[in-house]
């Protein structure tokens, strides 16, 4: 003879399927949820990399539009600059000239002070130029694609290129090789410029010593400048307070940090010094 269901028995079951179809509905919840966030963020993702590459292509025409009225001359000396803020920075709410920051005139950063130093020794006129590809050292993956920003600025009758990148460089898992990348990019066009490296002004010697590897890989004819001389010196770097002047010799006090650690004339004059013992 059967056993009859009590009212407990039965009001266990009741209560046993109910939780069941409240697990079952919030896992169906958790899927649809699941699903829904996985959605958007490949939405997301596809989102910005179509902004990166927009971003990259706004670059692009940026530095050609920028680059459109540099003229290499083959009878004269042409120096080209490759850096970032040391070596070129545009204006802004703390910087005031379209030079290396934090030299205190336009002709006091590396760039001006190597030119006027080499305009002594040689009798044709120089042309140079300062380019900030900041870019490339900022980008973590891909920098290679950066690459074709300097095709407006590298040309066969260049006598002098000088490479200054890496302070702005957090991401060193293929930095080497990126460097390296670059070094032969510039070197396929101009075969017979002279190319220096300059070390990194912050640095601990890591990206130093990655940068010294891509010279030695690529062509050991590359010069390396180091740093290590001037850099973490306080007495070489610009320092809050420092005064400056832009290009109508107006005044104006150094008060962002970031400018502060770049390099002062005294650092720049140590540079450009170093350029001339490379090249002469």
């Amino acid at each position: 003879m059967r056993k009859k269901w009590s009212i407990k028995q039965t009001s266990k079951l009741v209560v046993c399927i109910l939780v069941f179809i409240f697990i079952a509905v919030c896992m169906q919840m958790c899927y649809k949820l699941f699903q829904h966030e996985k959605n958007w963020n490949e939405k997301i993702s596809n989102l910005e990399g179509k902004i990166s590459n927009l971003e990259r292509k706004i670059a692009y025409l940026q530095a050609k539009n920028e680059t459109s009225s540099v003229t290499w001359d083959k009878d004269s000396f042409n120096y080209l600059a490759i850096g970032n803020s040391i070596t070129r920075h545009g204006i802004n709410e703390y910087w005031w000239n379209e030079n290396g920051m934090a030299a205190t005139t336009l002709d006091n950063d590396y760039v001006h002070q190597f030119s006027s130093l080499l305009h002594k020794q040689i009798s044709e006129p120089i042309v140079l130029y300062a380019y900030n590809f900041a870019t490339w050292e900022m980008m973590e993956h891909d920098r290679t694609e950066s690459l074709l920003l300097l095709d407006s600025l590298l040309d066969e009758n260049l006598d002098l290129v000088t490479i200054q990148l890496s302070e702005n460089a957090s991401d060193l898992s293929t930095f080497e090789t990126d460097f390296e990348e670059l070094l032969s990019y510039i070197q396929n066009v101009v075969s017979d410029a002279e190319i220096i490296v300059i070390g990194d002004f912050w640095d601990d010697n890591e990206k130093d010593d990655m940068k010294k590897q891509a010279c030695k890989s690529t062509d050991e004819n590359i010069s390396f400048i180091s740093l290590n001389a001037i850099k973490g010196k306080t007495e070489y770097q610009c320092g809050l307070g420092t005064t400056v002047y832009d290009e109508k010799d107006n005044p104006h006090i150094v008060e962002h940090e970031g400018v502060a650690r770049h390099p002062n004339d005294m650092a720049m004059k140590w540079i450009a010094e170093r350029i001339l013992e490379e090249i002469e």
